[in-house]
C-alpha cells in the first residue's frame, strides 16, 4: 500500500554478536509499515465577520459564519456528527458518548449537548423528508428484511386524557439484505395496526424476509414470497419434535 509518508530510522549501531556498525558496510534497506490515526485535537476557529452600512437606507449588514450564528460559540459540523453517529449508530448512551468524546476527539462536549445534537439531526431529517424518501427507496426494492424488537422507554405515550397507551413500544428495521439501504422507526406497540400504519409496505410486491410473528402474515397475500427467520423455522421444528419425539423424528433432523 502507498504511504502516505515515507520516515527513515536510525542506523543499527550495534550487532547482536557485540561488534560496533559505526563503520560497517551498508547491506540495503528493510520495511516496516505502520497505520494509524494522527493526533486528534479540537481545532477553534475565529470568524471574522465584516460588516457592511447601506448608503441607501443605512441598514448594517453583517456576514454570515460557516456554521453557528453571530457572537455565539459552537461546535461545528464534524463535532456534532461524531456525537450523532456513537449515540445513535454506535448504540453509546448519552453520557458516555459524551465522555468519551472528551477522551478520543478532544472535544469536552455535555450529554445536554449529544442530545440535542440527535435532536436538531432528526428535526432537519423530517424537515427533508427523509423518511418518506426511505420508504419510497425501499418500495422499489425486490427483497425486503423486516423485524420488530422490545426497546425500554422513560415514558410511554399517552392518549388525549394521559393515560398509557397499550401495548409494549418496539423498535422497527426494514432494510435491503445487504443493508444498503436501513429505516428505523419507532411503534408504541407491535400490534397489526401499527405495524400496518409504517406505510412501508403498503402495496409492497417483492419479496419480504421476516420472522413468524402474526403482524406480519397480513402482507403475505400481496408478497411474491416470504422467506422465513431460520431460527423460526428452527424453533418450530423443536415443537414439533417435543409433541412427538419418535413418529416426527425428521424434525430434529431438520
Amino acid at each position: 500500500m502507498t504511504p502516505d509518508r515515507t520516515e527513515t530510522v536510525p542506523a543499527p549501531v550495534d550487532c547482536a554478536c557485540g561488534a560496533g556498525l559505526a563503520d560497517a558496510a551498508e547491506a540495503g534497506m528493510g520495511w516496516a509499515q505502520v497505520w494509524d490515526i494522527p493526533p486528534i485535537t479540537l481545532q477553534r476557529v475565529h470568524y471574522l465577520l465584516p460588516r457592511r452600512r447601506c448608503g441607501c437606507c443605512g441598514k448594517v449588514t453583517t456576514a454570515v459564519p460557516p456554521f453557528g450564528a453571530v457572537g455565539n460559540v459552537v461546535y461545528g459540523p464534524n463535532v456534532n456528527a461524531a456525537a450523532i453517529l456513537l449515540a445513535s449508530e454506535g448504540n453509546v448512551p448519552i453520557e458516555r458518548t459524551a465522555a468519551l468524546m472528551a477522551m478520543m476527539l478532544s472535544a469536552p462536549v455535555s450529554a445536554g449537548f449529544v442530545a440535542r445534537a440527535l435532536e436538531r439531526f432528526a428535526q432537519r431529517l423530517e424537515a427533508c423528508g427523509f423518511d418518506e424518501a426511505m420508504k419510497t427507496a425501499l418500495s422499489a426494492e425486490d427483497v425486503l428484511c423486516a423485524d420488530e424488537t422490545p426497546t425500554n422507554v422513560i415514558s410511554k405515550n399517552t392518549d388525549e386524557h394521559g393515560q398509557p397507551l397499550p401495548g409494549s413500544p418496539h423498535a422497527v428495521t426494514v432494510r435491503t439484505p445487504d443493508a444498503r439501504l436501513v429505516w428505523y422507526a419507532a411503534m408504541g406497540s407491535r400490534s397489526k395496526t401499527d405495524i400496518a400504519g409504517l406505510g412501508v409496505l403498503d402495496g409492497y410486491a417483492g419479496y419480504l424476509v421476516r420472522d413468524d410473528y402474526a403482524a406480519w402474515h397480513q402482507f403475505d397475500t400481496q408478497l411474491a414470497g416470504v422467506q422465513q427467520c431460520a431460527a423460526h423455522l428452527i424453533r418450530h421444528c423443536k415443537g414439533v419434535l417435543e409433541l412427538h419425539p419418535t413418529q416426527q423424528n425428521w424434525a430434529g433432523e431438520v
